[in-house]
């Protein structure tokens, strides 16, 4: 299989993690909250593995020149591909406002970094070396 189709595969598993904890927060609002959304959920299943998948193959093919221990570079991708993940969120779709319903939205930018610096770490870590 192609590399960068194989790391697209790869990246896209990541999308399972947020699917996950946004499906019970988008479920448990009522119709008029979810009139509100800028992004249904069942678009939002559609989207994200393939926005996830794009992001984790640019980001990885212009940093593997740079840093060569894997372990090292999926765990300093996680943290930008978190915090460009919560940009997007927050500012593009909302979510944490609307979905989550905090009072404090702008903590997504520190939690989502240590977030998917250690689901890439460990997680795609693991996928990696089991494909």
């Amino acid at each position: 299989m192609n590399q960068i189709m194989r790391e697209f595969i790869i990246g896209s598993s990541v999308s399972i993690f947020q699917l996950f904890y946004v499906g019970i927060a988008y479920s448990r609002l009522n119709s008029e909250e979810k009139a509100r959304l800028k992004l249904s959920y069942g678009y939002l299943t559609a989207i994200l593995p393939i926005f996830y998948g794009l992001t984790y193959v640019i980001l990885n093919e212009n940093l593997k020149p740079f840093i060569k221990n894997q372990r090292v570079r999926l765990f300093i991708l996680g943290g930008i591909a978190g915090e460009f993940y919560s940009l997007v969120g927050h500012f593009g779709l909302q979510i944490p406002e609307t979905i989550f319903k905090s009072k404090s939205p702008n903590l997504v930018h520190i939690i989502a970094p240590i977030m998917y610096s250690i689901i890439y770490g460990v997680w795609i870590d693991f996928v990696e070396k089991s494909i």
